[in-house]
């Protein structure tokens, strides 16, 4: 029974309250079709909430604030650990194609996850969250969701009234850079806390990154 305040403890990889993944995600093989995850429906929470990231892993929000990709692919890489699942392109969350399309993924997956982390860096960043969310179960706070409601309505705002040299435009695209800004980071420490937690929770995990990678 899991206690206010503690971390959803995982017994192990597949069970009666944790179902197994499906085994091309296991693989890490790219989906053959969309599949819809309710995360809202998840049985546990994060064991931290975002504001408490700033007290729990001061060290590591600060990382993810002076340089963001770096903390995305620390993060990443611990998750595919622990996990031990290989790298793909987002992990399959955001274009599926991609996993299949895209070269390099297996033969170098270290330069293809800094690549991404640079290039998409909200998306990579999204993608190791959602990892993390659908490995060990657990369903979207609500400030979580209130602030991707914000940004959504920023963007919609900026694009409506986008034109040339529009005040409103450049008002709803600063908002919505700002708490970009702002939330992305402490959804990075966030996920950093709960790795430290299952970590401690379940014992040390033996160190299998480069065969997670490889595979």
């Amino acid at each position: 029974e899991n206690h206010p305040g503690t971390s959803p403890r995982l017994s192990s990889s597949c069970g009666a309250d944790r179902p197994c993944r499906p085994a091309t995600r296991m693989a890490g093989e790219a989906p053959t079709s969309l599949v819809i995850v309710d995360r809202d429906a998840a049985p546990h929470k994060w064991a931290t909430g975002l504001c408490g990231t700033v007290c729990r892993e001061p060290c590591f929000l600060a990382l993810s604030c002076v340089c963001f990709p770096c903390a995305i692919v620390q993060l990443r890489r611990e998750t595919l650990a622990m996990t031990n699942t290989p790298y793909r392109c987002f992990q399959h969350h955001f274009l599926p194609c991609c996993g299949r399309c895209i070269p390099g993924q297996r033969v170098c997956p270290c330069c293809c996850m800094v690549l991404e982390a640079h290039c998409c860096p909200v998306l990579s960043a999204l993608a190791t969250r959602y990892e993390i969310q659908d490995q060990f179960q657990i369903k979207r706070s609500c400030l979580e969701k209130t602030c991707v409601g914000v940004l959504c309505l920023c963007d919609c705002f900026a694009v409506c009234c986008r034109c040339k040299d529009s005040c409103c435009y450049e008002v709803g695209h600063a908002l919505a850079h700002c708490l970009l800004c702002v939330v992305l980071p402490c959804m990075v420490a966030q996920g950093k806390h709960q790795l430290g937690v299952e970590k401690k929770d379940h014992g040390q995990f033996e160190p299998a990154l480069n065969a997670a990678l490889i595979q």
